[in-house]
């Protein structure tokens, strides 16, 4: 019995140890490729792998080819989904053009069924070269009342939360832009008529006739509907030296 048990933790020191080197390698990867990583996850299977820099706004994907560690590196915006999958019913998904939309109910959907099996985030770059990645957290029969579970679930939960901000900040970006493009799109407001300029005018022009408007006053508003903005500084320019002259306030 005490070799059996001593050959268990022997598998297992074995395996912690090649699980760590394995992600020192994706890590070095992820830098290589001109990643500051401030966040990083590899998969249960370690064949995945995901880096973000908050710093730059990019994120990198890795999936394995044996040993060999290729690099997919995209700007934030470049996501376009991600999907948190659990034996292939969608739990969660968030993507471009629309927000997050939990199961569709808008919760986290957990089928009845007393154990998973797989549990992977599933992300989809906007490219048509770079192929789905699916970052796996279980790959084996798992109780939900487990703590392996709890822990796995509550990991695929916080990584599908990150994905899902990026996603969230790309749709605010996209929108910022097409406010942009439409506000220089938009045709300027066409003049005004100069027969309503005229009305206006002859206007201030009775105004002035009763009274009610001195002909500085009239001659300021003339200006204003004739867009002659240099008569208009120099009528605050007479102003600011009437008042130093006399000591009035402007």
């Amino acid at each position: 019995m005490g070799l059996i048990v001593g050959s268990l933790a022997s598998w297992l020191l074995v395996g912690a140890v090649r699980a760590s080197q394995r992600e020192k390698a994706f890590l070095a990867a992820m830098s290589a490729a001109g990643l500051r990583v401030t966040q990083h996850i590899v998969g249960i299977d370690q064949k995945t792998g995901v880096g973000i820099d908050e710093l730059s706004g990019k994120i990198c994907l890795i999936t394995a080819d044996g040993e060999n560690l290729p690099t997919r590196l995209f700007p934030y915006d470049d996501l376009f989904s991600a999907e948190l999958i659990e034996d292939g019913m969608s739990l969660m998904m968030a993507s471009r053009g629309r927000f997050l939309h939990p199961g569709d109910k808008g919760s986290w959907v957990n089928s009845a069924a007393s154990s998973a099996r797989v549990l992977e985030l599933r992300l989809v770059v906007s490219r048509t070269t770079a192929p789905p990645l699916s970052l796996t957290f279980l790959n084996a029969q798992t109780p939900k009342n487990s703590r392996q579970y709890t822990d796995k679930a509550a990991s695929a939960r916080r990584w599908f939360s990150i994905m899902n901000v990026i996603i969230d900040q790309a749709n605010r970006n996209e929108e910022e832009r097409m406010a942009r493009r439409a506000a220089v799109d938009t045709p300027a407001a066409p003049p005004v008529p100069l027969g309503a300029v005229a009305d206006e005018i002859k206007k201030l022009g009775e105004l002035m006739s009763s009274g009610l408007l001195t002909a500085e006053e009239f001659a300021e508003q003339k200006a204003k509907l004739l867009g002659d903005t240099d008569y208009e500084a120099r009528a605050a320019a007479r102003r600011l030296s009437f008042g130093n002259r006399t000591g009035r306030p402007l």
